[in-house]
């Protein structure tokens, strides 16, 4: 009979990351908006990993390629299994989720993304960069957004930036690729003979991934899942736009701080979270 609690300790260890809600499309949306959730680890714990476009020369600052600014247009690889020419920007393998998204290109903007979730042969989202990452097609403003739309883009052939912020999730690998016959190998730039070959015109593109440990539970994004997030990704849309705050706790000071001086500011109570800061320097 004394062996009884240890038995039932044992299995609860065993029981609580069982037990763990799925991440999902509308629980990483919420998280977006929770100040409560900033104050504490993550739970699951994940890592942050990026792909991008950057100069594949730029390995280490001990290499002389360290300092090599031609950030465009590199892929991991291209994939022509489905009898078309794609370049692969993102190959990872889960629990994960895709968490931000930037492009912009030089006359490459007419090509096809891709979004291909745990092996299936069929993506789950298609589309040009303009509809799918700042068109608003999938989510509203801010998820979907381009900065810089309305501005002058000056050079021909030059493009908005597109950024998207809704998360999708996979359980097991995403693949994201790019299709654009605009896209040619040429071996000479700017005067100078590239023997290796380089891809031109430019896309450009950063997509942050974050990865969780094995065994996490993550419900796939689909296109079901889209529509049954749709109300919670509007209501949380709406709580990026509004940018409220209620403040319970009011503190300022009026202070000359000089070089290498400090100020220290206190706050008494519990169960208490800093949510803004605001600095005023005359």
């Amino acid at each position: 009979m004394k062996k009884t609690p240890v038995y039932i300790f044992i299995l609860l260890i065993y029981a609580l990351p069982c037990c763990r809600q799925a991440i999902t499309v509308e629980s990483l949306v919420n998280e977006m908006t929770s100040k409560d959730g900033l104050t504490r680890y993550p739970d699951p714990s994940c890592k942050l990993i990026q792909f991008s476009s950057y100069n594949r020369s730029s390995v280490s600052p001990l290499l002389s390629g360290w300092y090599e600014n031609f950030d465009m247009s590199n892929f991991i690889r291209i994939d022509s299994s489905r009898k078309r020419r794609e370049f692969v920007m993102v190959d990872v393998n889960g629990p994960g989720a895709i968490v931000r998204w930037w492009m912009t290109f030089y006359k490459a903007q007419n090509g096809i993304i891709r979004i291909y979730i745990d092996k299936k042969d069929q993506p789950v989202l298609i589309g040009e960069a303009r509809n799918i990452l700042s068109g608003e097609t999938i989510a509203p403003y801010p998820f979907s957004a381009s900065v810089q739309k309305g501005a002058p883009l000056g050079e021909e052939g030059r493009d908005y930036d597109h950024n998207f912020y809704l998360p999708i999730p996979f359980a097991k690998h995403c693949l994201i690729t790019y299709e654009s016959e605009s896209l040619q190998k040429l071996y000479v730039r700017e005067s100078v003979p590239v023997p290796e070959g380089y891809f031109w015109p430019d896309v450009f593109y950063n997509i942050n991934v974050r990865l969780y440990p094995p065994g996490t539970k993550v419900r796939s994004f689909s296109a079901a899942s889209l529509r049954k997030a749709e109300k919670i990704v509007r209501q949380n849309a709406q709580v990026l736009m509004n940018n409220t705050n209620n403040h319970s706790i009011m503190q300022s000071f009026d202070l000359v701080i000089h070089p290498n001086d400090s100020v220290s500011l206190s706050f008494e109570g519990k169960n208490e979270v800093i949510d803004l800061i605001t600095i005023n320097m005359g």
